[in-house]
């Protein structure tokens, strides 16, 4: 509790004090003299000396009373209630001195009841103690003084004490409850006091809040409605099943010629045939999980010969119903269509001629030989073959994609594109190379891979052109560090490149040349396998020896394509 918290609760506290002993002192002045009845029955012979004695006691508590309300003073009033309280247990206790010893318990009663009245006044525990002890000790000192009269036993006074006690420490329990309890009150009502203020302040900020928010609701439902027609854009607002709710006038005048009307039509009547599962599926379905979803594609059917191509954005809306609704704004795409089919035809025709371009100059090389026919046709299919196979594998999934398939495929043929710059006599010549002619012929590797580095770097764009400078460069690496131009080996030899290099050797081994025949598919099989991880990669092997079969069939594939080619 706060100090500010403390002292409010110190000054109610001793505001309510001054109001009870108010209140106990008129019951005093009250019923102090009414007992003066029992007193008759009791003690008949006293009775004159004890109604003195309590008209003198209530005089006393109505001068005190007077003094309490004039000052209205706590310390004073806790003083003059202290003395009220001592005065009251010494009437009590004078009057058991003078009473009999049978009577003696009755008015032991009494002065139970004078201590249990401390239990209504709003004091502490030690404030309760205090006065209790003090009124059993003039009990007491009462009890043992000289007197005339018989004195009460031992035992009813050892009676009457051992209740006073525990009517004192009953009080002061009960006094400390009610300290606390009071305190809970207070605490309770201040929280209540200042949540109440919270409230009223949020209120009338929540008030202000909903002012402002309505004028902007209906400043914004005339923009709204402005904007809703002048938007250049189809707008719609349907239900669950496709009923119109609200039409902006541009989609009203495309349709204007439509079938029904009102909660006739529908929305997916107007949507073409074939498009109609896309809008159920793809917007509608999907709202129900989202509050909007943008760039769907479809086409609407204003008229029988006439559609619309659109890019429909759409957002779930909640009513007060809770019922959904699905407002689409819808913009008109159809030459947009139109420029990218037209786009997209273009630059198919150009991805050909370039192509057609790229195997011509492929087989400018191959076509100086009259025995390497069909070797750039079996090449991209031997690498497209083991580039599948690997792809397959776990360590190779991620990077060979189809995109690199395919495009490996296209840069394989462009593997021996520097033998154009290879002098035909070395070339063709039927027997073994001498070492300069040899050191002649490996710079065919250098040649390609530099004429299409060259290419590579014009092109902004990546494309299959940079697999094939790899190969270019790095067809001839080997595995062990034996191959040319720059020794490489393992993993230093990009994948492209050794993949390409089996699909080459398989091929050469295969193919009839000058200077051999062309061997069995066991036989290159064999001389492959034994060029494991000297020659070709441990993995690139493994994938030729899981696809082999692949390879057979598509070499006579090939090879029936070509004779019949011959034929014609």
């Amino acid at each position: 509790m706060s100090a500010t918290s403390s002292e409010t609760f110190t000054r109610e506290t001793e505001k309510l004090f001054i109001e009870r002993s108010i209140l106990l002192d008129w019951i005093g002045v009250f019923f102090f003299p009414l007992f003066s009845v029992l007193d008759f029955f009791v003690s008949r012979e006293h009775f004159l000396t004890f109604l003195v004695w309590r008209l003198l006691f209530a005089f006393f508590l109505v001068l005190i009373l007077a003094l309490v309300k004039k000052k209205r003073n706590y310390q004073l009033t806790l003083f003059l209630d202290f003395i009220a309280y001592l005065s009251g247990g010494a009437l009590i206790s004078m009057m058991c001195l003078v009473m009999e010893d049978q009577r003696f318990i009755y008015y032991g009663g009494v002065i139970l009841m004078i201590i249990g009245i401390t239990g209504l006044l709003p004091i502490t525990s030690k404030q309760a103690l205090t006065p209790g002890f003090s009124i059993v000790g003039v009990y007491i000192l009462f009890t043992f003084s000289p007197s005339e009269h018989i004195s009460p036993s031992l035992l009813h006074l050892s009676n009457n004490v051992f209740f006073c006690l525990l009517f004192i420490l009953a009080s002061s329990v009960l006094c400390h409850k009610h300290t606390q309890i009071r305190l809970r009150q207070f605490t309770l009502r201040n929280k209540i006091e200042s949540l109440g203020k919270q409230l009223a302040l949020h209120t009338r900020n929540l008030q202000s809040s909903v002012d402002k928010q309505m004028e902007k609701i209906e400043k914004s439902e005339i923009r709204f409605h402005y904007l809703y027609d002048k938007i250049s854009d189809f707008v719609v607002l349907i239900d669950q099943n496709g009923k119109y709710l609200i039409e902006n006038s541009q989609f009203k005048e495309i349709f204007k010629n439509r079938k029904g009307t009102g909660c006739e039509a529908s929305f997916f009547d107007t949507v073409c045939p074939e498009d109609r599962t896309i809008v159920q599926n793809d917007i509608i379905d999907c709202l129900h999980n989202n509050h909007s979803i943008s760039g769907v594609e479809f086409r609407l059917k204003p008229e029988k010969d006439k559609t619309i191509a659109v890019e429909c954005n759409a957002r779930r809306i909640k009513n007060c119903t809770h019922l959904n609704h699905y407002q689409l704004i819808m913009r008109d795409i159809t030459e947009r269509k139109k420029l990218q089919n037209g786009l997209r035809k273009s630059r198919n025709q150009i991805n050909q001629a370039r192509m057609a371009i790229i195997m011509g100059l492929a087989q400018l090389a191959e076509y100086r030989d009259s025995e390497t026919g069909g070797h750039l046709e079996q090449m991209r299919e031997y690498s497209r073959i083991l580039a599948e196979e690997l792809s397959t594998w776990p360590k190779y999934k991620e990077y060979l994609t189809q995109t690199y398939i395919k495009d490996i495929y296209y840069a394989s043929v462009l593997h021996d594109i520097g033998k154009v710059g290879i002098p035909d006599d070395i070339l063709f010549k039927p027997g073994k190379l001498i070492e300069e002619e040899y050191n002649i012929m490996k710079n065919h590797s250098l040649f390609g891979g530099d004429v299409l580095e060259t290419v590579v770097t014009e092109n902004t764009e990546r494309s299959f052109l940079t697999l094939a400078e790899e190969i270019a460069y790095f067809h001839h690496e080997k595995w062990d560090g034996s191959g040319y131009p720059n020794g490489l080996q393992a993993n230093a030899i990009p994948l492209s490149a050794t993949i390409v290099a089996l699909a080459d050797v398989y091929d050469a081994l295969t193919s009839k040349r000058c200077y051999k025949p062309a061997f069995s598919h066991e036989k290159a099989k064999q001389i492959i396998i034994n060029g494991k991880e000297k020659h070709f990669a441990p993995d690139i092997v493994e994938a030729f020896l899981r696809r082999e079969n692949d390879f057979i069939q598509t070499r006579k594939n090939i090879l029936i394509q070509l004779k019949q080619s011959a034929m014609r």
